[in-house]
C-alpha cells in the first residue's frame, strides 16, 4: 500500500493552503477581533475558489463541477478547516446531481456559479437519528403540485439559502423503503415559513454557516417539476448524500485538530514556566504526543476510506468510522490545546472557543456518535 499522496493531490493540497493563507486567515483575524464575517466576505472567498477551478468539488465537469476524487476532497476539507472561516467550495451540492432538464438551469448551475445557496432539511422535532421512522412531514400529490405539511428543525444555512431540499413522506406505508421523496422548495413559497433562529452555544450563535433554524410547511404547494429525483427515492438519495457528508464531517475534525496541534507546539516552545519552556514538561509533551497520535491515525483511516470509495467499494462502515473518530478525536485535541494555552485558551482572542462550540455540534449532527458506533458499526460487525 502506498501511503504517499498522488502528485496532483499534493498540488491541490498546496493550492488550498495558499487560498487559506491569503483569504481565510485575514477573515479569521477579523472574527477574533470581534467583527462579523459578512456575506461580502464570503462572496470574496467564493470568487477566489471559482477563479482557481475549485467549485462544486464532487460534481462532474459535465455538470460544471471540479470532479475531484474522494481522496482529493478529503485533502481539500482537511486543509480548508484549519481556519475558522473556511471556503465553502459550492456548498458540496452533491444531492443536486439528481437535477434533470430545467432543474439544472434553475437550481444546479446557479449554485455552481456561487449565485445561489442551498439548505438541506431532514431533521424534525420528532427526532433526527431515525428519519425513516420518525419523519412526520408529508407531501400529497394534487394535480401538478405536491402539498407539503409538517416542520423541520436544526436546519443550517436557511438565512443564506435561496431554496431548501426538503424530505417528506409520500407513502406512509412504505416510508424509507420507497415512501420518502425530496422536493426543491424555494424561499417565499406560499405556505412555507421560516421560524425562529435556534439559540446555540454562545460562540456558535454568532458563527456564520453554523446558525440553525426551524421551518414550517402549512399546505405548501410545490410544483411537480420541483420533485428532485423520482417519487419515493428521496431517502436513498439523501443517504448517498449524507454518507459523503459524514466522511467530510470527520475530516473537518482532522483539519481543526492539526491546526490545534501546530499551535500547541509553537506555544509550548515559547512559553517559559519555572525557568524552562513548557515543551520540556513531561505532562505537556504527553498531551502533544497524544494529539499527534489522534490526528495521524484518524487521517490514515480517512485516506483509506476515500481511496476505497474511489475504487468503487462500499464504504458505509468506513464513512461511519471516520465521522465517529474525527469528531470524537478533535474534541480531545481542542481541549488539550485550551489546557496548554491556559487562561489565553478560553479567550475569544484565540480560535479555541469557536472550535469548542463547533466540535460539540459535530458529535451530534449527521448522526450522533452513538448511532454510528452501535447502529452502523456494531450492527455490521455482529451481523450473522
Amino acid at each position: 500500500m502506498d501511503f504517499q499522496l498522488p502528485e496532483h493531490t499534493r498540488a491541490i493540497k498546496d493550492l488550498v493552503r495558499r487560498l487559506s493563507t491569503d483569504f481565510c486567515m485575514p477573515l479569521e483575524r477579523k472574527l477574533l477581533s470581534g467583527e462579523a464575517v459578512t456575506d461580502e466576505d464570503q462572496h470574496a472567498l467564493t470568487e477566489a475558489a471559482t477563479d482557481v477551478g475549485l467549485w462544486g468539488l464532487n460534481l462532474s465537469k459535465e455538470l460544471g463541477g471540479a470532479e475531484l476524487s474522494t481522496l482529493d476532497n478529503v485533502v481539500v476539507t482537511e486543509e480548508n478547516y484549519r481556519t475558522l472561516v473556511p471556503i465553502e467550495f459550492g456548498g458540496d451540492p452533491l444531492i443536486l446531481q439528481a437535477c434533470v432538464g430545467e432543474q439544472r438551469e434553475r437550481f444546479l448551475q446557479p449554485v455552481l456559479r456561487g449565485e445561489r445557496r442551498i439548505a438541506f432539511a431532514q431533521t424534525e422535532p420528532s427526532g433526527g437519528s431515525d428519519p425513516g421512522n420518525q419523519m412526520r412531514t408529508t407531501a400529497v400529490r394534487d394535480g401538478d403540485d405536491w402539498v407539503l405539511n409538517g416542520s423541520k428543525v436544526f436546519i443550517t444555512d436557511v438565512d443564506r439559502a435561496s431554496f431548501i431540499i426538503v424530505m417528506a413522506v409520500t407513502d406512509t406505508t412504505r416510508r424509507q423503503r420507497g415512501g420518502v421523496s425530496a422536493f426543491i422548495v424555494e424561499k417565499g413559497s406560499p405556505g412555507f415559513e421560516v421560524g425562529r433562529q435556534i439559540p446555540l452555544l454562545r460562540a456558535a450563535a454568532h458563527d456564520i454557516g453554523y446558525r440553525q433554524w426551524e421551518l414550517f410547511f402549512n399546505d405548501c404547494r410545490v410544483p411537480h417539476a420541483q420533485l428532485l429525483g423520482e417519487a419515493g427515492h428521496g431517502f436513498a438519495l439523501a443517504q448517498k448524500f449524507l454518507g459523503n457528508v459524514r466522511l467530510n464531517m470527520g475530516t473537518r475534525g482532522i483539519g481543526i485538530a492539526d491546526r490545534c496541534l501546530e499551535m500547541m507546539k509553537d506555544y509550548a516552545k515559547q512559553r517559559v514556566l519555572f525557568g524552562e519552556p513548557l515543551s520540556q514538561k513531561q505532562a505537556i509533551q504527553s498531551m502533544i504526543v497524544d494529539s499527534w497520535i489522534d490526528v495521524h491515525t484518524t487521517r490514515l483511516v480517512a485516506y483509506e476510506a476515500a481511496t476505497k470509495n474511489d475504487q468503487g467499494l462500499d464504504i458505509r462502515m468506513e464513512a461511519a468510522l471516520v465521522k465517529l473518530m474525527g469528531t470524537e478525536m478533535v474534541a480531545r485535541v481542542v481541549d488539550r490545546a485550551i489546557q496548554i494555552h491556559g487562561g489565553y485558551g478560553v479567550t475569544t482572542e484565540l480560535p479555541f472557543a469557536f472550535w469548542y462550540s463547533r466540535i460539540r455540534q459535530m458529535r451530534i449532527v449527521d448522526g450522533p456518535s452513538e448511532v454510528h458506533k452501535y447502529q452502523v458499526l456494531g450492527r455490521a460487525l455482529l451481523r450473522p
